[in-house]
């Protein structure tokens, strides 16, 4: 259902972009929440975003980012699914000013993280799901183990009926905005009384979606230091696999890095940065899912500290700038 699309492209990056270090399984995790068991698939996906900055401005900061995603299932049969995945990214930051320490802020940070996955479906109500992603983080990948980056996650969920599902997990991350470093337990419930909504409440997330007609949409969701809200209005009738809207959004939440060359090794690089968007998301043969948004990106920002926060006095502040971006992600058939 259209629910499962927001969530797969939408709650799940969001989610597990805040829990853990890696990306890669983030929309499987989550999309399995929304669905019966069924065959795991494999997806590929890009994005890319630029900023062109504002006309008046002399001295601008712009920031290009790009990533890739891979995730594939190696084994799967009617009750276990075993996943790999790698996710890659760059973020590129044209500045020459200093943290609050002295240093020079770099103006590349990359992100490299290679996961496996194990999925084992008790039945059609309840399944079992563990990941387990290694990597880096930093301005110079692998310089060290300081810079390298681990999560591990156990999830399980049970539904006794159609309308409502539980889950239950475990997270342990060293590269997490909140609690790094310490293993998190949380809970969620699911709760989807019509294809009209569909409710995620937990600790400590809450994701809302709700259909006013077939045209009109509307989801959030909130969670410590991160946000997401959008508006949609679609073209097309909906269907079960097809999306084709002009959407209006906010998006804010912070990214985490290990800077080489740190003095406390206890301490992450924070880049903030929240937008606002109007773009336009489309599927293509129900496998290719395109999105193209251009919009303001303000409150940027670049701190370094242990524990992140919204006001401190080390934080380097950035002008608002314009930005434009695109999102491809191919769905490949099972095995």
């Amino acid at each position: 259902m259209l629910q499962s699309i927001s969530f797969y492209f939408v709650v799940g990056p969001l989610l597990l972009m805040f829990f853990c270090s890696s990306q890669v399984f983030a929309q499987d995790m989550f999309r399995d929440l929304m669905a019966p068991p069924g065959k795991a698939k494999t997806t590929i996906g890009y994005k890319a975003s630029t900023e062109p900055g504002m006309s008046s401005e002399s001295v601008s900061n712009p920031r290009q980012d790009q990533s890739f995603s891979f995730a594939t299932p190696v084994y799967q049969d009617q009750k276990n699914q075993y996943m790999v995945g790698w996710n890659w990214s760059d973020l590129h930051l044209d500045t020459d000013q200093k943290l609050a320490d002295g240093s020079n802020i770099p103006n590349d940070f990359y992100n490299s993280q290679l996961s496996v996955g194990w999925k084992h479906n008790e039945d059609k109500e309840r399944f079992w799901r563990t990941s387990v992603s290694y990597g880096s983080a930093s301005d110079h990948l692998f310089d060290s183990h300081r810079t390298s980056t681990l999560s591990v996650t156990g999830l399980y969920s049970a539904s006794k009926d159609p309308t409502s599902r539980w889950v239950w997990f475990l997270n342990y991350s060293n590269n997490r905005v909140f609690l790094n470093n310490i293993p998190f337990p949380g809970f969620a419930y699911i709760y989807m009384p019509s294809p009209d909504f569909i409710g995620l409440f937990g600790i400590p997330f809450v994701f809302i979606k709700k259909n006013w007609d077939w045209r009109w949409s509307t989801d959030a969701v909130i969670g410590p230091f991160l946000g997401h809200a959008d508006l949609s209005y679609s073209l097309i009738e909906r269907s079960l696999i097809e999306i084709s809207q002009i959407y209006l959004a906010f998006d804010s939440i912070p990214q985490t890095f290990y800077r080489a060359a740190r003095t406390d090794e206890d301490s992450q690089l924070f880049v903030t940065q929240s937008k606002l968007v109007l773009g336009y998301k489309q599927t293509i043969a129900s496998r290719l899912f395109v999105n193209l948004y251009g919009g303001l990106a303000f409150d940027r920002s670049v701190d370094e500290r242990k524990g992140f926060k919204y006001s401190s006095s080390s934080i380097e502040r950035f002008e608002n700038r314009w930005i434009l971006g695109a999102e491809l992600k191919l769905t490949l058939p099972g095995s």
